[in-house]
């Protein structure tokens, strides 16, 4: 519908978010995936230990994605019909656009606040974004997406690459605890996850 055009985006990022769901939202999906969309297939911004993460989600029913070889109509059906997202911070969580209201939407990112462990969020909570980028957050919190949070372990930040703050998100690859993951997801609201 858009090739060879340009859409602008402005400070008026409730109105794009507003647009963009009216136009590309499927009509009548009924969210029932549970997807966790995998960095394995990148050379950037991965999470080391993947796979025993990745072990634990398909223990409950999670389906593993990556969006690299997926068109974005693929992609937009992808997030649309999902209940619940897990994602490492990064671009393919801009398809919040496209999931569900009151859908689930755990993104893990870098613990630059330094604490001694793992943790999770609140729901929706805004007071940690000063430690990551907030653009999904705000996007969730608009779309009325259920956003958390997991901060992990910073293991690798290749500093020859960074030249401005906000890059240290790109460069940087995480190391997740699988027990902390699995003990705080099981103590998140269990009706996002068994419903």
């Amino acid at each position: 519908k858009f090739e060879n055009s340009v859409i602008t985006a402005n400070k008026r990022l409730k109105r794009t978010i507003k647009l963009y769901r009216h136009f590309f939202m499927p009509k009548n999906q009924q969210p029932l995936k549970k997807i966790f969309v995998s960095r394995k297939d990148s050379f950037t911004r991965r999470i080391e230990n993947e796979e025993k993460l990745i072990n634990i989600l398909k223990k409950n029913s999670f389906c593993i994605e990556t969006l690299s070889n997926k068109s974005f109509q693929e992609q937009i059906n992808l997030f649309s019909s999902s209940k619940i997202i897990i994602s490492m911070h990064g671009a393919a969580l801009t398809n919040l656009l496209f999931a569900p209201k009151y859908s689930t939407v755990i993104e893990i990112t870098g613990n630059f606040d330094k604490r001694n462990s793992d943790w999770f969020s609140e729901k929706n909570s805004t007071k940690y974004n000063e430690y990551t980028r907030s653009m999904y957050n705000f996007i969730a919190l608009e779309s009325k997406i259920n956003h958390y949070y997991y901060f992990s372990k910073i293991v690798n930040i290749n500093y020859a690459n960074i030249e401005f703050d906000f890059q240290k998100f790109t460069h940087t690859n995480l190391f997740v605890n699988i027990s902390q993951f699995k003990k705080n997801f099981d103590l998140l609201d269990r009706s996002h996850f068994n419903s």
